[in-house]
Formats: structure tokens, sequence, C-alpha cells
């Protein structure tokens, strides 16, 4: 089971900072916090001396003044709600990506947490996504009100088990709270060349799948949470993540896990491409994607803003 206990809160001034402190209390369920880090980057802007001279407010709020601004909105909101949290704030300057990432491996958090926005591409999420070393919680603008139906992708490796324990730990804390895993398949290219229908080889595929699920469940302690398996069609046209995203809109999935292979990270990182798309297209669930710390590719400069 995946351990959260050190945490990090992407900030950046902007009304994300607010939803993401309303609404952090719903994801409690989801991980045992111990520590809280809350990071804002700046970005490095060279200003020239006669412009900034014109007026020093051209050059932006200072670090303490920034600090202080993001204190007084964690006591307006947050610590009404985790009094007993322990918390630090920090400004940096550079890129958001490279910075959380640098900043999570540098304090050893288990978890980064940020918001994104409907309007923008998840260039963001990409980046964080592939080269954290941790697993890493997107939460977008429409949080649903309620948490209550849990959707696991399931692949059957072994980082479906550890997804799925995620899911339960939530679903077992949220009275209600429903528990899918899904596993999306496509039928064989040339099934006709060996004597079967579409209906024969459709119904092949589910049966086995869900052998395939019964035996993943048997190594997991469900703690009495039922989870519905669910074989799902995905058409040979459709991509991966279009398919999924169409799955979760029909089940009224409230959040997505996605779990991460724990291969070589270069491999992991070739093969991670519908899991990237997927993070572009614009959800209003949060998705956790679950990561075995130190599973992570190098960071590579020409990837990040500057």
């Amino acid at each position: 089971m995946y351990d959260f206990k050190n945490i990090l809160v992407a900030l950046d001034r902007s009304e994300m900072d607010r939803i993401l402190l309303n609404n952090l209390y719903k994801l409690q369920p989801m991980v045992s916090v111990e520590k809280v880090y809350f990071l804002h980057v700046t970005k490095n802007e060279i200003i020239p001396d006669e412009i900034t001279g014109l007026s020093p407010l051209l050059m932006g709020p200072s670090d303490v003044d920034l600090e202080e601004e993001i204190r007084e909105q964690l006591k307006e909101i947050w610590e009404k709600q985790e009094r007993k949290k322990e918390y630090e704030i920090h400004i940096e300057k550079g890129s958001m990506s490279k910075r959380l990432i640098e900043f999570s491996e540098k304090k050893d958090v288990d978890l980064i947490i940020f918001g994104k926005k409907l309007k923008r591409k998840g260039v963001k999420s990409r980046q964080v996504a592939r080269f954290a070393h941790c697993s890493v919680l997107i939460v977008p603008e429409n949080i649903p009100e309620k948490l209550d139906h849990i959707a696991v992708a399931v692949d059957f490796s072994s980082s479906s088990i550890d997804a799925l324990e995620i899911g339960i730990n939530v679903a077992r804390h949220n009275e209600n709270t429903k528990l899918s895993a899904i596993h999306l398949y496509e039928l064989p290219v040339g099934y006709t060349t060996v004597g079967h229908s579409y209906d024969e080889t459709n119904s092949i595929m589910k049966e086995n799948i869900q052998k395939n699920f019964d035996a993943l469940l048997e190594k997991i302690d469900t703690k009495g949470v039922k989870i519905e398996t669910l074989p799902i069609f995905k058409p040979q046209y459709e991509t991966f993540e279009k398919s999924l995203t169409h799955t979760l809109h029909e089940l009224d999935a409230s959040t997505v896990v996605i779990g991460s292979h724990g291969r070589d990270a270069f491999v992991e990182w070739m093969l991670g491409s519908s899991t990237e798309k997927f993070l572009d297209i614009s959800l209003d669930i949060p998705v956790f994607i679950t990561k075995k710390k130190g599973k992570f590719m190098p960071i590579i400069d020409s990837f990040f803003d500057k």
C-alpha cells in the first residue's frame, strides 16, 4: 500500500488556489498526511532598470510578501479544516513543472497535488506525470461536490493492485462510495479467420477478462469493499484516451485512479503516451496517478519552459 505522508501542493495565486485549499479535505481519505509543503513558483523575468526605476511595483511582490499572502489564505481556508497538520510555505523561481519535480525529490515527497484549468492544455500535467519520482494528483477547476464513485483503470499488472488499493482506501472511508475497476479491450485482429463471429469473440474476451479480474482481486485485501468489475469494449477506431474519457462519463465517475507501471523509467516514459494524451483532455474529475517512488526519468531541461 502506498503511504502518502508528505505531500506537495502547487499554488499560483489564481482562483485555482482557493479551489485546491477548499477541497483538500475531500482528498483526505486518499492520503494519510503528516506534513504539507505549499510551493509557489514565480517566473524568471529580466526587467530593465529603466523600467523598474519608474515604479518598484513593476517588479511584482517580494518573496516575503508572497509568503505572507499565502499564509493569510491558509489561515482563512486550510487551517480551519486541518489544524493539526504541519506545513511549510516555499517560494521559488523558474519553471513550475521543473521546480515541482525537483522540490518533491529534495523533500522526499510522496504525492504532488496541483490544479488544472479547463481552458489550458495539460502541458504541466504531462511534464509532472512523466518526470515525477512520486504519485501525482491532478485536481480540476470543477471538482465534483462528492467523490462518491471511484473508477480504477486496470491492466492486470502489479500497478493495478496499487491503484485498486488507493480506491479501496477511499471507498472504505466514505460511506456510499462506489468502486469500479475498468479494463478497456479490443477484439483481436483477424478473429473472423478462425471461424468466430463478432458476438462469439466478444463473449470469449469478456469471459477471459473476468477471469483476470477474479485472479487479481484474490491478491488484494478488499477490506470488505465491494468492487464492480467492468470489461469495456474499445472500438479499434477510438484511441485509448477518448475511450477511457467516454467510459468515465458514462459511469458518472467522480475520480479516476491510474497505476503507473514499475518498469525501467525510460521504457515507462516511452510507453506512457496514452496516459499522457489522456491528461491533455479537459476532465472535470480528479486524476490520481500512482507511482512507485524512485521510478522517474532524469529531468531534461529542454522539456520545460524557462
